[in-house]
This record gives C-alpha cells, structure tokens and sequence, in this order.
C-alpha cells in the first residue's frame, strides 16, 4: 500500500468512526462534531453568512419522504445529516422536533382522477381554444393541466391545505409542484400568454397565505438555452427547485452537458444573485456504490456557482436499503471562492466546455482541508479538456461506497487531478 493510500486509509477510518460516532450520539477526539465546530442549524437564513467560526458540518440537504411506506431514518442520525425533508403528515412532527425542516407536498396545477385536489369545477381545469381540457402526456393515469388565473383553483389549493394544517402536523413550507410551466401538453391553453400564467400563479401563491418552495426551475419550457420561466416565482416563494440538477433520471445519460449544463448554471447563478435559496433536486437513481462519477459530476457542478447559505442540494442515488438518501459528498465545504459569484458561468471557463472555481478555505465534516477547486468538463464523453490549475493542487477527493448510512465515506488525500478532465465529468481538487 502507497504512502498516499495508508493516509487515505488513516483519514477516513476517523472519519467513519467520527460518522458512527455522530450516529450514536457518543463524542470521538477528533471528530468534527467535538471541536467545537457547529453543523447548520438546518434554517434556511439569508441574513447571516456562514463565518468560520461556524462552518457547518455539511451543506444544506434534502431528502423526500412522500411516497414512504413506513421506512423512515433513524431520526438521531438523519438530524446530523439532513436539512428538509417531504413529508406525509403523519410523520412531519418527529423529523420536526429533532429540528429538521418540513415540506408538504402538493400539486396545483397537475390533477387526475383521485388526487386530493381534483374537483368537478370546470374552471378549475385549463382549456384549448375548442374547450377541452388539456392532458399531460406520458402519464400512467390521465393527468390534467389545471388553471392558475382560476379564482376556484386559487381557493381550492388554499383550503386543502389549511384543511391538513388543522390535523396539527408541523410543516415549515408548502411544495407546489409543476409551478408555472406549461410544457408538456396536449395543446395549449387558449390564447397562452406565459407572463399572464406567470402572474396569476404568483398570485395564487400570494393567496394560500403560507411558505411556498416551487419546482419548476427544471422544466425548460422555452428551450434548452433558456432558465425556465418559473423562477418568475421567485418574489411570491422562499425556495425555488430544479429538478434534473445536473443528474438525469436516464441511466443511459446519466449527465446534462453542454447547453443544458449551462443553463442549469446560468440558474443557479440567477438565484443566488437573488439571494433566492436553490433547491438542487437530482433525478438520477442509480445505485450510490456504484455511482461516485455521477455523483462526484453533480456535486461538483453543484459547487460551482453555489451560495452555502441559500442553497440546498438532493441525491436520489439508489440506496442498499438505508432510509437516508444522502451521500458524504455533502460533507465537503467550500468556502471563500476566489472569484465572486460570476455574473456568467463563462467567467469561470477555462477551455472548451469545462468550468473551474478556486476556494479558498474547504471544509470535510467541518475539519479543514485546505484550498479546492471545483472542475467540471461538460463536454460529450469523447473530448478530454486540460485540468485548468496545472501542479496546483496535489490531491482530490475521492467517493466510496454509496450513502452514509450505507458506510460510504470521501477522503480528501486522493490523487492529484487529472492533467485532462475526461468528458462528462468532474473533480473536486484540494491543495
């Protein structure tokens, strides 16, 4: 075994035994969690800064819980991990009181048949010019487009969730899923006018009278080079998602590159500018063991052009059984960047399709690690592009195994980058 390799190996047996140890709630020498460093009190807050003096023991994360059937994390390790969390009532008020927040998940403006908002009111529904309702297509069950410049629907959604608020379960904020995009459709709705539909949905907003996180930042309804149009929704929500962030649901393409990775880019850059906190929801499902260079691509692209107090990242890479889907990447921290929030994510690019940022000051379950970069080669698989930093940085961190209550880990003494970064992946280098 290599010098580098014994390090490696030495590095993380503290840092499985410093997890295991968070796990069970028992203080290791060493460990972050007794050395006076204070993970994230789990609140999204855009007033203060991260100081280092309080670097959090992991950037903020998500995981969902909508769809349980009675598996649910052990709630001592899931509140040294997890941030937010979708939730079925039933189950919101434990995650809350270890101090995790919580979502309930709703669906506005996308109903069939048995949903809890779907209703008889027929201008609830939206409609082509010939008086038909609109379908989604690609649904197992008819799925309709619903109407938010309907007074109806307005109230509608608003009394269904005053209705479950008054069973007395907790919920931090309200997810509206499919916010404001219309794409795709059966047709659209007669005389569309995106602005219009934009409008009415932050009205509609506006009416329910509680915290609203969108998804829709995702849907790219107008193009693959353009944000969608939902981050409209920004001045009405607290918290807007993109779904498909940089990890696609398609095992054969399991990566955006190109014009679609800029644009997921080009989002986050704009909510981040707005001080907007940027929910990046992952599609691929994969299993985690066997997915560290997806991962380590979503990641890295992740910390690219992130704000560590406003923006929360979510893996749905599949799991060995474990209820906690979140992977130690999340654990590593970076701090400081040494070029500002870019107005562009062509400021950060350094060759064809491949984007790099220097911090700093970088972070594995609060123990410093020196200064990192993240590098991101967007490109097709076929084209290798130059690590940007030449002999900067002697090290990288490294993945094994899959989520952390699976006994994955990352080591930050891994090999020094690559001098070319193949397409369609990433390296987070550490000095």
């Amino acid at each position: 075994m290599s010098k580098v390799s014994t390090n490696l190996f030495m590095k993380q047996e503290v840092f499985l035994a410093c997890a295991l140890a968070s796990a069970s709630l028992i203080s290791i020498a060493g460990c972050a969690g007794s050395s006076g460093i204070t993970p994230h009190p789990g609140a999204v807050d855009r007033t203060q800064s991260i100081t280092h003096n309080t670097v959090p023991l992991h950037v903020m994360t998500m995981d969902s819980y909508q769809y349980s059937t009675g598996k649910l994390p052990d709630l001592a390790v899931a509140a040294r991990y997890l941030t937010w969390a979708i939730l079925q009532p039933k189950e919101t008020n434990s995650f809350a009181r270890v101090g995790i927040k919580t979502m309930l998940y709703t669906d506005p403006n996308r109903t069939a048949v048995g949903d809890p908002m779907y209703t008889s009111d027929e201008t609830t529904f939206a409609h082509d010019c010939s008086n038909n309702r609109i379908t989604i297509p690609g649904k197992t069950a008819t799925t309709y487009l619903m109407d938010p410049t309907s007074p109806d629907l307005q109230v509608l959604w608003h009394q269904y969730v005053a209705n479950v608020l008054t069973w007395g379960d907790h919920f931090d904020a309200i997810l509206e899923d499919n916010a404001d995009v219309v794409h795709p459709v059966s047709a659209l709705p007669c005389n569309f006018d995106q602005s219009v539909w934009t409008a009415a949905t932050n009205t509609m907003n506006q009416a329910l009278g509680y915290s609203v996180i969108y998804n829709g930042l995702g849907n790219l309804a107008n193009g693959d080079q353009y944000v969608s149009p939902a981050i409209g929704l920004n001045p009405t929500s607290i918290t807007g998602e993109l779904e498909g962030c940089y990890s696609n649901g398609d095992p054969l393409n399991p990566v955006p590159r190109k014009t679609v990775w800029e644009t997921y880019q080009t989002t986050e850059i704009a909510m981040v500018t707005a001080n907007t906190p940027f929910l990046c929801r992952g599609l691929g499902t994969l299993p985690a063991a066997t997915s560290q260079s997806e991962r380590m691509y979503m990641y890295a692209s992740f910390l690219m052009t992130y704000d560590p107090n406003t923006s929360i990242i979510s893996e749905q890479f599949a799991t060995q059984g474990a209820a906690l889907m979140v992977d130690p990447e999340s654990g590593f921290v970076a701090l400081d960047p040494l070029v500002p929030e870019p107005s562009a994510i062509t400021a950060l690019e350094s060759s064809s399709w491949t984007f790099g940022r220097q911090y700093a000051d970088c972070y594995l379950f609060g123990r410093p690690v020196g200064p990192c970069a993240a590098v991101v080669n967007a490109d097709s698989s076929k084209f290798a592009h130059p690590f940007p930093w030449p002999g900067v940085y002697k090290h990288s961190l490294v993945l094994h195994g899959g989520v952390i209550t699976d006994g994955g880990w990352a080591g930050y003494q891994g090999p020094a980058p690559p001098a070319q970064v193949p397409g369609a992946s990433a390296v987070i280098a550490i000095q």
